[in-house]
C-alpha cells in the first residue's frame, strides 16, 4: 500500500442514531424515507415494530413498505421473533444495492475517509495525507481518485450514492463555499460543492468539521444527551452545537459555533490568524501552543512536526508545556461559561489531538465552567470527552449521507 494510504480500524463505529427517524409524528409526504431510516438506525427490523415506533396505522406502514421492498431500498431478510406465539414477522433490512455513501473529514494535512451502506455497515476506511494548502482543485482530484479506487476494490462495484465533506472551515449555507477560512489558504469562496458535486458524480454536502464532529457524537449517545456542543481544538478552535431535536444549529448563514474568534482576557497584544488580536485561537490553538513553548517562531512548511514534539513534552510532564496547556484550558473555559448561559447544553463534548494526550485539559476547563456558569446553566451539564474520539466527525458525516441518500432514492423512486 502506498505511504500516503493507510488503513484505519473499520470496526470503530456503534449503531448511530439517525435525526430523521426520531419523533413520531403526523404523516408526511417523507413517510417512506422516516421508515427506512428507522431501519437503517436498527431502531425497527419489521412492519410490526415500524407501527410500535411511528404509532402509524399498520396499513400506512404496509403500504410504505411494500413500496420500499418494490424499489430496492428495502429487502426481506428472514425473519424477526415475535412476542409471544405468534408467528415470527417478516425481517426488514437495507436492500444490499441500494449503494453506498461517503464521508470525508479534512484536515489540514490528513483526511479520513469512510465508505458505509445505507445500513450503516462499513465498506472501507482510510486515511490519506493530503495537503490542503495546496488549494481545493488538488484537493478534489485526490479525493476523486481514492473514492474511484475503493469503489473498485469490493467484489462487485458500489454506487455512490452521495458524499458528506468536512472542512475546518465556516461554511456558507447558500453556497456550500468556505468563508475567510484561516487554516485553508486559497479556499475563501471557493464553488466546493458544486465542484465535488461534478467530479464525484453524486449529491455532495460540504459542513464545518466541528458541526459533523458534534452530529456524530450525538448520533452515539442516549437522546438525553442532548443538546449537545462539541469542541474542537487542533490547528484551528471552534464548536458545532446539536440541537435537542439532533440537528445541527447552524444560525442563519453557517456562522454559529465560530468560539476561535472569541476575544479572551489575557491576549490582547497576541495577533490572530483572522487579522484580530486576542481571540480564543490565538491562544489555544495547536500553533499557539507550539509557539508558547519555543517550537516556533514563524509558520514552518508543515505544522505537523511541532506538533509531535509538543506532544512529547506533555507526555514528558514538560511543566512550560504543562502550564500553557493551563492557560489555554483557563481561556477555553472562560468561552466555555459564555456558551452555557446562553445555550443551556446538555453535554460538552472536547475533541481533537490536543485532547487525546492529556487530561489536564478536561480537568482544569470543567472547574472554570462549574465555576463560572450559572447555577442553572451547570445543574445537568456533562463535559467529557468524545466517546467516538477522532472518528466522531466520519459519523457525523455517515449520519447526514445516509439521511441525505434515503431521501433522494425514495423521491426518485
Amino acid at each position: 500500500m502506498p505511504v500516503d494510504r493507510l488503513p484505519l480500524d473499520a470496526v470503530a463505529l456503534p449503531t448511530l442514531r439517525l435525526p430523521g427517524s426520531e419523533a413520531a409524528g403526523p404523516l408526511t409526504p417523507t413517510g417512506a424515507a422516516r421508515l427506512a431510516l428507522l431501519v437503517a438506525s436498527g431502531r425497527a427490523a419489521s412492519k410490526a415494530e415500524l407501527v410500535t415506533a411511528t404509532g402509524w396505522p399498520r396499513s400506512t406502514v404496509a403500504g410504505h413498505v411494500e413500496a420500499l421492498l418494490a424499489a430496492h431500498v428495502l429487502d426481506r431478510a428472514g425473519t424477526v421473533a415475535s412476542p409471544g406465539r405468534g408467528r415470527p414477522a417478516e425481517r426488514l433490512t437495507l436492500h444490499a444495492d441500494a449503494g453506498v455513501v461517503a464521508a470525508v473529514d479534512v484536515g489540514t494535512s490528513r483526511t479520513r475517509i469512510a465508505l458505509a451502506r445505507l445500513d450503516q455497515r462499513i465498506v472501507a476506511m482510510e486515511e490519506i495525507r493530503l495537503d490542503v494548502a495546496r488549494g481545493p482543485e488538488a484537493m478534489i482530484r485526490r479525493l476523486r481518485d481514492v473514492l474511484r479506487d475503493i469503489l473498485r476494490r469490493g467484489s462487485r462495484p458500489a454506487h455512490l450514492r452521495g458524499a458528506v465533506v468536512g472542512i475546518p472551515a465556516r461554511v456558507d449555507t447558500t453556497t456550500g463555499s468556505a468563508v475567510r477560512p484561516t487554516t485553508l489558504p486559497g479556499w475563501d469562496a471557493y464553488p466546493l460543492t458544486a465542484e465535488l458535486t461534478e467530479h464525484l458524480g453524486c449529491p455532495v454536502v460540504v459542513e464545518n468539521d466541528v458541526n459533523l464532529r458534534a452530529l456524530g457524537e450525538s448520533a452515539a449517545l442516549p437522546h438525553d444527551q442532548l443538546p449537545l456542543v462539541a469542541v474542537k481544538l487542533a490547528a484551528g478552535v471552534g464548536a458545532g452545537i446539536v440541537d435537542a431535536t439532533g440537528r445541527v444549529f447552524h444560525g442563519f448563514d453557517g456562522g454559529a459555533g465560530d468560539i476561535g474568534h472569541v476575544p479572551v482576557r489575557g491576549a490582547d497584544d497576541v495577533p490572530c490568524t483572522c487579522g484580530r488580536t486576542s481571540c480564543l485561537e490565538s491562544v489555544a490553538s495547536l500553533p499557539a501552543l507550539v509557539r508558547q513553548v519555543g517550537l516556533a517562531a514563524d509558520a514552518p512548511a508543515s505544522w505537523d512536526p511541532l506538533f509531535e514534539e509538543y506532544f512529547a513534552l506533555l507526555e514528558a510532564g514538560d511543566p512550560t508545556a504543562i502550564a500553557v496547556l493551563g492557560e489555554a484550558a483557563d481561556a477555553l473555559g472562560e468561552v466555555l461559561i459564555g456558551v452555557c448561559n446562553l445555550l443551556n447544553p446538555r453535554r460538552i463534548v472536547l475533541t481533537g489531538g490536543l485532547t487525546e494526550y492529556s487530561d489536564e485539559l478536561l480537568a482544569r476547563v470543567r472547574g472554570s465552567v462549574y465555576r463560572g456558569a450559572r447555577t442553572l446553566a451547570t445543574r445537568n451539564l456533562t463535559i467529557e470527552h468524545a466517546v467516538l474520539r477522532e472518528r466522531c466527525g466520519l459519523a457525523g458525516g455517515l449520519v447526514l449521507g445516509i439521511e441525505q441518500a434515503l431521501a433522494h432514492v425514495i423521491g426518485r423512486a
